[in-house]
């Protein structure tokens, strides 16, 4: 658990909370739960992604997918529609590379908007089924050795 927890160890071992949400139920399957991978994502993401500017908000949401699909054994679709918490199984990356597409700014091919009011992809699984994209097409793998040459990169 990497938000908000405090973890030690001493010579007792490691102290920290074995009741945590994050060792106890990783599918995370109840309200708000891809929140705490939100949280977590900003800690893995951060730090080090050199990505398109206001994308942060959303890349942070993918973790989720990665870990339950090549971790949960959960299908790829079926992870990614979770990743905001709604888990209807409906909120393919298909579906919200379709949503990313029909906004007018990408119809017009203008930059999509970053800030409020015309926020675009910032909490959005719109702003990050392009990750999706690649792992269906390249597998997760690629982006997992993309993202460790970004940490490596910054140290």
């Amino acid at each position: 658990p990497q938000i908000n927890t405090l973890i030690s160890s001493g010579p007792d071992g490691i102290a920290a909370d074995t009741d945590h949400i994050l060792v106890t139920d990783i599918y995370l399957e109840q309200p708000h739960g891809s929140v705490e991978y939100h949280e977590a994502g900003h800690c893995m993401l951060t730090m080090t992604y050199t990505g398109f500017d206001g994308e942060i908000e959303a890349i942070v949401n993918f973790p989720y997918a990665y870990v339950m699909s090549t971790a949960g054994g959960q299908d790829f679709d079926y992870a990614f529609s979770w990743t905001m918490g709604r888990g209807t199984g409906i909120l393919t990356p298909d579906y919200a590379s379709v949503d990313w597409m029909i906004t007018e700014n990408f119809r017009d091919g203008n930059e999509m908007g970053k800030n409020w009011p015309r926020q675009e992809f910032q909490y959005q699984p719109r702003g990050y089924a392009k990750y999706a994209d690649i792992c269906n097409l390249f597998g997760c793998e690629v982006l997992h050795d993309f993202f460790y040459q970004e940490h490596l990169d910054v140290e």
